[in-house]
């Protein structure tokens, strides 16, 4: 049986992310124009061969891990990173994250597809960040990154606003000296430093007009995200973004969505975070502007878009 094979066209990714086409920045669509994005649904076989895949992942032993093996991994990940660019200098390659490996499937519109880009993954990720800090990033002076890792968004910031000053925090002292490798080595405003997400010590002390996100890193607090998002609330940002896994997003009812929720929950990934924002606006706390599943996400799970503003009462 032949499958037809189609693209993730300026169109399609505008709808992903709830606006039109028209409205996407060039530089959006000139990254959509020079990947490969290529892809078709699965056949049975492949279809099969995704979930029993899946399920080995679920039955892994290796999937869960405590505060202390995930600091280790983190040292351990970011400071590859810290040798691969003293290495060969500063550039997007140096900075991706070991994590975003090869993968012959994809997530994508509540279904699973077949890709010949290995990477279209990372590809996608790039879109969707250049898109995501260009339309909400652009007229904020000072840009934190709370959970920077190996930097990758630090340097995408960089190159979308040169004239920023563009700050990235995280738990390990590589991230942090990547961040100043970065700043050095462009001869820009860019810093580093470290926060523990889980018990910040103080709010942040920011500047006028700053503006704070976090990428793929408050996943790893679970449930104890209170402190951080109480000790943002407190730092008095000009507007919050967070990329991150939405549990609440998920229909229990749908068997791609059950995985996905199975797998965050064994991984003990952002849970009841949305419901928390939600309680502090209620609260007149804080000011929710969007929340929403783009449906373009990982080989297992897919990230969701939140953005809010502090309120009258925070």
């Amino acid at each position: 049986m032949s499958l037809s094979t189609c693209r993730i066209t300026a169109e399609h990714f505008a709808r992903l992310f709830q606006t039109r086409s028209e409205s996407l920045d060039p530089r959006t669509v000139a990254i959509l124009d020079r990947i490969d994005s290529s892809h078709r649904a699965p056949t049975h076989e492949e279809f099969q061969e995704y979930i029993h895949q899946y399920l080995k992942l679920l039955r892994s032993e290796t999937i869960r891990r405590d505060d202390k093996q995930n600091y280790e991994a983190w040292l351990r990940g970011w400071t590859e990173n810290l040798e691969a660019i003293k290495q060969a200098g500063v550039s997007e390659e140096s900075l991706r994250p070991r994590y975003f490996r090869p993968a012959k499937f994809l997530r994508l519109d509540r279904s699973v597809i077949v890709s010949p880009n290995p990477l279209l993954e990372y590809d996608l990720f790039v879109a969707a960040r250049t898109h995501l800090f260009l339309k909400h990033l652009s007229s904020y002076d000072t840009i934190y990154e709370i959970g920077c890792g190996s930097c990758g968004n630090v340097w995408l910031l960089s190159q979308l606003f040169p004239g920023k000053t563009i700050i990235g925090l995280d738990w390990v002292q590589p991230s942090a000296d990547i961040a100043n490798l970065i700043g050095t080595t462009l001869q820009r405003k860019v810093y580093g430093g470290i926060l523990n997400m889980l018990e910040p010590a103080a709010p942040l002390d920011l500047p006028p007009n700053s503006a704070l996100i976090t990428i793929h890193a408050m996943e790893q607090i679970g449930i104890r995200h209170g402190p951080l998002i109480d000790c943002m609330l407190a730092s008095r940002p000009a507007f919050v973004l967070h990329l991150e896994p939405i549990l609440d997003f998920y229909d229990p009812c749908l068997l791609l969505d059950d995985l996905a929720l199975w797998y965050c929950q064994k991984r003990q990934y952002l849970e009841g975070f949305l419901p928390a924002l939600r309680a502090r606006e209620k609260e007149g706390r804080i000011a929710i502007e969007e929340a929403y599943r783009p449906c373009l996400g990982g080989v297992w799970h897919e990230m969701s878009v939140v953005t809010w503003k502090p309120g009258r009462k925070s």
